[in-house]
């Protein structure tokens, strides 16, 4: 990890921005979810992005200012009961963020977190997504339509703006309005036209 930042510094001169974006979520019940399972989503989910903000954040601080930013999860706020380990794994990644963002904040380093719900990569199309998971999610938000990559960019380059110094230990929910509508009202949405 270290030999690659190195590479970077070496071609840019110095580096601003740390986006910790890697997940993986086993779906299944939690009766059948083994230590490895768990083991993963916690390697994966929480201990990546804590070694690779580790070894950014001497370069950050050399800068003058950076930002981190960690991709969590709106599934944090309404806790699928199949992904035990994901959800654990990205509330502790908020976590996370909130306590750097304390330690490092007198360094010109602010810490945030981006929580979409569903989006539609690669990854998700083969396992969540499969099967009805975008519908299902489609049907339980505010806006009616499935999440996909570019939905989150704005947001993403609001937070690691130089601008964007005094936003720090926060978690920006990006995810259609995903809490808003009570569980049970599924296809039967609150204000449907006929």
């Amino acid at each position: 990890m270290e030999e690659g930042l190195e590479r970077i510094i070496e071609r840019f001169g110095t580096l601003h921005v740390v986006v910790n974006n890697a997940g993986v979520y086993p779906a299944k019940p939690f009766e059948e979810t083994t230590p490895e399972d768990w083991r993963r989503a916690m390697r994966v989910n929480l201990e990546a992005p804590f070694l690779v903000t580790r070894a950014a954040l001497p370069h950050l601080k050399a800068a003058g200012w950076g930002r981190v930013v960690n991709i969590v999860s709106a599934a944090v706020l309404t806790a699928p009961p199949t992904m035990v380990p994901y959800v654990a794994s990205k509330m502790g990644l908020i976590g996370f963020t909130r306590f750097l963002a304390a330690a490092v904040a007198p360094y010109g380093v602010t810490v945030n977190a981006i929580a979409p719900s569903m989006v539609r990569t690669a990854t998700a199309e083969r396992t969540v997504g499969a099967d009805g998971g975008f519908e299902f999610v489609r049907s339980r938000r505010a806006v009616e339509r499935t999440q996909e990559p570019a939905d989150l960019v704005s947001t993403l380059l609001y937070v690691v703006d130089e601008g964007s110094g005094f936003l720090t230990g926060q978690t920006l929910n990006v995810s259609g309005g995903l809490e808003l509508l009570p569980l049970e009202c599924g296809q039967e949405r609150l204000g449907e036209r006929e």
